[in-house]
């Protein structure tokens, strides 16, 4: 069974995102994975960074946003890991309808986002922080 990490720590400044993004699709690349899987993925975890970066950070560029991006057992799995306080992943869908007419906050669609664009999304908790962990199959080869 092949594993390999990679280990990235980026300021939680927004533009860095990009650079976890471009790691998270080179690596799906690398892994022979087309480039439709490689743009979701760089944006599940571009909106994963963000999310960290300012609900987790309050965008402050003192505080990291660590990933770790790990190859095994047929997948890429992604670990997105903030210090900010606990949240929950939404259990529906959000209401384009209600959002559009002032009924719901316009933003919050990134956990939905992110969700549609990997095959799995597990939150896990740690003491001082969070761990969102995105997993992205690989084509078999």
């Amino acid at each position: 069974m092949e594993s390999r990490e990679v280990y990235l720590s980026i300021p939680s400044s927004p533009g860095f995102e990009r650079v976890a993004m471009a790691a998270a699709a080179e690596l799906l690349r690398l892994k022979g994975a087309g480039e439709e899987a490689a743009r979701d993925l760089a944006a599940a975890v571009g909106e994963a960074c963000l999310n960290a970066m300012e609900h987790g950070h309050g965008f402050d560029p003192r505080l990291q946003v660590q990933l770790n991006f790990r190859v095994a057992d047929g997948c890429l799995q992604v670990a997105v890991q903030d210090a900010g306080p606990s949240f929950i992943l939404p259990e529906r869908e959000p209401s384009l309808r209600n959002k559009i007419e002032g009924g719901e906050n316009p933003r919050g669609w990134g956990l939905y986002l992110i969700k549609k664009l990997v095959d799995r999304v597990e939150l896990q908790r740690y003491p001082g922080g969070n761990r969102l962990l995105l997993t992205k199959k690989l084509p078999e080869s």
